[in-house]
């Protein structure tokens, strides 16, 4: 993730999920800093214990890297959609735009991709767009 002069902060309740706790660490403080609830996890299982955990929708956004060993964040969003159908959830991928693996388009339960290194900018402007549309579709 790379820092920027200026990212508008947020209130929302983010759960940031990536196998690398340098990653973790960095970005659930640059969202802290701005305003944002984060907690961090380092495994796909341990984001579905702190789901399960807080079943009242304690979380608005859901945000995971791609390559995880054991769960990828693809399988990560389908446990996800089946069990949390509302809950928006954002990829953070290494690759290139049209290189994911065996994707023709966005796939199920991803609101959003992200392309790596990800801006916090584009990040936050992400969370506010998925939780926005969510909100919209519950109230609308």
């Amino acid at each position: 993730m790379q820092a920027d002069s200026v990212a508008p902060g947020g209130s929302e309740r983010v759960l940031l999920v990536d196998d690398e706790e340098s990653i973790v660490r960095v970005m659930t403080r640059m969202l802290e800093r701005l305003g944002f609830r984060a907690t961090g996890c380092e495994s796909a299982d341990e984001a579905l214990d702190k789901l399960r955990e807080d079943p009242g929708g304690g979380f608005d956004v859901v945000v995971t890297d791609l390559t995880m060993p054991d769960m990828t964040g693809l399988e990560l969003a389908l446990r996800i959609q089946e069990a949390w159908p509302r809950m928006p959830v954002i990829l953070c991928t290494g690759y290139g735009d049209g290189e994911l693996p065996d994707l023709d388009t966005t796939p199920p339960g991803i609101h959003k991709i992200l392309h790596k290194p990800v801006r916090v900018q584009h990040l936050v402007a992400a969370i506010r767009e998925v939780v926005r549309d969510v909100r919209s579709a519950e109230t609308g």
